[in-house]
């Protein structure tokens, strides 16, 4: 019996679908066919040659969102510039000397590919387009240097043709608003939060929830930018997404911290902890639909800062003031910036800062470099016609692969789509369409394939192959104004792309092959040597750089950790959340310094100085010493309120850092040993 799913929107009827389709799905399929056919139209009527470059091209671009639509389309567009650009460059230099010419595309496409790897979302894109469109029309243009800029021209034509058409029609058909789209998420979000603060303060093992909600942060950042590119009122809210996103990060570093420092004793649940979870659950459960209910969910939060202390409270007293402030500040500065996503309230710049795998960049790029080499080696030595569209298909796939966690996988999901492609366009050519020559037959005839590869483009387990058929289909059936190819060249030419793919899809398994543990290593690594940067210069760190960029690399361990062994999984990520709090502790320590201010600037110091060595057992022994020590100076009731507060919360902070350094002693050593 197949699943069945209920959808209804404002523009459709309530209708059960099978097989988990929804009308969403529905109407992406029937849209991007509809915009390949238009562009198809006019690329004919234009007749510049390879019409289906601008068919092919709509289902390049088209995406479920009206913003991640727009958002690629215009950096495909950018990317086919520079490509064809360079390949007119790469023609003109080494038209005669084709192993200089190849050496170069291959040296090209390495530097994209490398590219591409240190990019995000479509800017990764813009970066392999710029590679192989240099390798399609440069290798085009290498056979008829004539007609190089003519073919360069035509591509940008009909590429553009496609990014236009698909991108209009996304804009007239796309249902939904993406403000309320990106309000929605970030209520999940905020949501999930809360739940998992109150379950750590409880004492629950939160690890796990935590780890995935900071890999549900990078993904809502990546939402809000498209729907930043298809809105002005969601681009306008943007920034407050991103402030909002940034609290509840902080927020659950907060919370972790206090659990960091009472997991390992015996201490029952305080009264205060317990009250402040109720408050929290009662965020998760509360509305947010208007700024009434936001407001009350405030002020929820705000009754559990506890009463305003007096002249005379003692440091337990402080110190449990300060935790519960720096808890309930966060809460409430991510609705307060929830709330204003709808508003023209402008919101101050937050800085985002992302992993960047050095390593990665370096092996994608060598990988790129050395795969073209061996294909175009290949074509040279055998001669074989459709040779260079192998090199091309390899070209594309080291590239577009690479940026993906396991590209082997990738494209054997290529493989599947290309032999499902080659299957229908020779029924079409040979079955259906020879005697075809009016453009509403062929349009018929070929619609219901298109549709069927739209909406299973939208099915997670069958998307790769779904991508590869809607890709390559067009380029096989080869619409233009000429009658339809004998079976000779269609044989070439699918023999090629399967050839194609397959040993793009090997150079994975023999260049550089994926190892989840190898990345896993590097995360840690990483992790290592940025808390050593914090202690050199906790300046050049900003609270949202540590935590975003740390939410990153958890959501990055999450996908390479799967297949690991659960203990070496839990280990790994308690590691990284207890770095994930000694960062944010020793840079919050480090704020609180001010310019003449030497009793509190000594210790710091010299905690930062431990975490720039490494040295994670001096760090905890200097660390407890230096809070015991400001536990003292925030005692003297002679001192202000403000000047025992400072020393609070510095006690708060480097026994939080003592705490994640004593409990986890591997923290600031952790290269990690291959398995």
């Amino acid at each position: 019996m197949s699943a069945l799913t209920t959808v209804g929107t404002r523009y459709l009827p309530t209708v059960t679908l099978p097989f988990g389709i929804t009308w969403s799905t529905v109407v992406f399929a029937v849209r991007t066919t509809a915009a390949s056919l238009t562009a198809l139209y006019i690329a004919l009527a234009l007749d510049l040659g390879e019409a289906k470059w601008a068919a092919m091209t709509v289902w390049i671009v088209a995406q479920p969102t009206r913003g991640m639509s727009l958002s690629k389309a215009q950096y495909r567009l950018a990317g086919t510039l520079v490509g064809a650009f360079v390949s007119i460059l790469l023609v003109s230099a080494f038209a005669q000397t084709p192993e200089l010419f190849f050496l170069a595309l291959a040296a090209w496409l390495a530097v994209c590919t490398a590219a591409s790897t240190a990019f995000r979302n479509f800017r990764s894109y813009a970066a392999v387009l710029a590679g192989y469109t240099a390798a399609i029309v440069g290798i085009a243009g290498a056979n008829q240097p004539g007609l190089l800029f003519d073919l360069a021209v035509a591509r940008v034509a009909y590429i553009s043709l496609g990014v236009v058409t698909e991108a209009l029609f996304a804009a007239l058909f796309t249902p939904g608003r993406p403000l309320d789209a990106m309000r929605g998420r970030l209520e999940a979000f905020l949501r999930a939060a809360a739940t998992t603060a109150s379950r750590a303060l409880r004492g629950e093992d939160t690890a796990t929830t935590v780890q995935s909600t900071l890999a549900a942060a990078i993904e809502l950042e990546t939402l809000g930018e498209y729907a930043a590119a298809g809105s002005w009122q969601a681009r306008r809210g943007y920034k407050h997404l991103r402030a909002s996103i940034v609290s509840a990060l902080s927020q659950m570093a907060a919370v972790h911290a206090l659990v960091e420092h009472t997991s390992n004793t015996s201490e029952p649940i305080a009264a205060w902890r317990a009250e402040l979870a109720d408050r929290f659950d009662l965020v998760a459960a509360g509305g947010m639909g208007t700024d009434g209910d936001i407001n009350g969910l405030i002020a929820t939060l705000e009754d559990g800062r506890g009463q305003p202390l007096n002249s005379d409270a003692n440091f337990n007293e402080i110190l449990l003031a300060h935790r519960q402030k720096l808890i309930v500040e966060s809460g409430i500065q991510a609705l307060m910036h929830f709330a204003r996503i709808r508003s023209t309230d402008p919101a101050a710049s937050t800085d985002f800062s992302f992993h960047l795998d050095a390593k990665a960049i370096g092996v994608n790029g060598l990988r790129a470099f050395f795969a073209v080499l061996a294909a175009a080696t290949f074509w040279i030595e055998s001669a074989w016609p459709s040779g260079g569209s192998m090199v091309v298909i390899v070209a594309v796939v080291v590239g577009l692969f690479a940026s993906r966690p396991n590209g082997l996988l990738a494209g054997i999901g290529f493989v599947k789509g290309a032999v499902a492609s080659i299957t229908v366009a020779g029924i079409c050519n040979f079955v259906l369409l020879p005697e075809v020559t009016w453009f509403p037959a062929l349009a018929a005839i070929t619609a219901p394939f298109l549709i069927l590869g739209g909406i299973a483009m939208r099915m997670p387990s069958v998307a790769a192959p779904a991508s590869s058929f809607t890709l390559f289909v067009w380029d096989l059936i080869g619409p233009d104004n000429a009658a339809r190819t004998d079976f000779g060249p269609f044989a070439n030419s699918g023999l090629a792309l399967l050839m194609g793919i397959a040993s793009g899809t090997v150079m994975f398994a023999l260049i550089f092959p994926y190892r989840p543990a190898s990345v896993r290593r590097g995360l840690l690594g990483a992790v290592r040597r940025d808390l050593q940067s914090i202690g050199r210069n906790a300046g050049s760190w900003s609270e949202h750089q540590w935590l975003t960029r740390m939410a990153d690399r958890v959501g990055r361990h999450l996908a390479a950790s799967r297949t690991a062994p659960p203990a070496d999984r839990e280990r790994e990520l308690r590691t990284m959340l207890a770095s994930l709090v000694l960062g944010h502790s020793a840079l919050a320590m480090s704020c609180l310094v001010e310019d003449d201010d030497s009793e509190l600037r000594r210790p710091v110091a010299t905690i930062l100085r431990r975490i720039s060595l490494g040295k994670p057992e001096k760090v905890a022994v200097e660390a407890a010493r230096a809070a015991t020590r400001l536990e003292h100076r925030s005692s003297r009731k002679t001192l202000s309120p403000r000047r025992r507060w400072q020393f609070a919360a510095a006690a708060v902070y480097t026994r939080n850092v003592a705490a994640t350094a004593r409990f986890n002693r591997h923290l600031l050593e952790i290269e990690g040993k291959k398995p």
